[in-house]
């Protein structure tokens, strides 16, 4: 009996705990008082950081067009190839004339085309002379004027050194061959910016033109 009584009163003691805290009035809230006006606020790094801004993306790169190299001809003399270079002249970063063959030339000149005019071939010829290559010739008259002749040899691999030599300087020196006149004549073209080989053709009075190895 002593023992049911104790459990009584204990059950009858919570219930009167949770009722007392049950009727206790809610705590009042506390209000922050407002900052000092020349107080700046306390701000989180991240909060306080804009967002990163959007970087452009950059246009990609022009990538340059690959050089497009060009045969015209035959020209069955040396006059028609002479007037096939004055038309592709001005349109070509390089132009050369060829034989069918290198046993087709009966010698080898090297040399530089026409300048633009005398006084333009003459300081030519001095920045030559002040590179140290002494053998070369400014054609003064024929188709040829205001050229520059910097050498002529029995063979190929004689006037391509020559070249090479005034290349290495600055100087873009051509080795071509002297050809008989039944032999047919070929010009190599590196074709510049609007280079319009068909067009070229007909202007020029190739026969054909055909594409060729820039490397060759």
């Amino acid at each position: 009996m002593f023992a049911r009584a104790l459990i009584v009163l204990l059950a009858v003691a919570n219930l009167g705990v949770a009722l007392w805290w049950a009727l206790q009035p809610a705590p009042a809230r506390v209000a922050v008082p407002a900052a000092d006006p020349g107080v700046p606020l306390l701000q989180l790094v991240d909060a306080a950081r804009p967002p990163p801004a959007r970087r452009a993306q950059a246009p990609a790169p022009d990538v340059a067009a690959a050089p497009r190299c060009f045969a015209f001809g035959p020209f069955v003399d040396a006059a028609a190839a002479r007037h096939a270079r004055a038309v592709l002249q001005p349109q070509a970063a390089r132009l050369r004339l060829r034989a069918n063959s290198d046993a087709d030339a009966t010698a080898w000149r090297v040399w530089l085309p026409p300048q633009a005019d005398r006084a333009a071939a003459d300081a030519l010829a001095a920045r030559i002379a002040a590179a140290g290559f002494d053998d070369w010739f400014v054609l003064r008259t024929g188709a040829d004027r205001n050229a520059i002749a910097l050498g002529r040899f029995g063979n190929a691999a004689a006037a391509r050194t020559r070249a090479a030599a005034l290349q290495a300087k600055g100087f873009p020196a051509e080795a071509e061959p002297i050809l008989p006149a039944a032999a047919a004549r070929w010009l190599d073209v590196r074709g510049g910016p609007g280079f319009d080989p068909q067009a070229l053709r007909a202007a020029s009075g190739a026969q054909r033109v055909e594409p060729r190895d820039c490397g060759d």
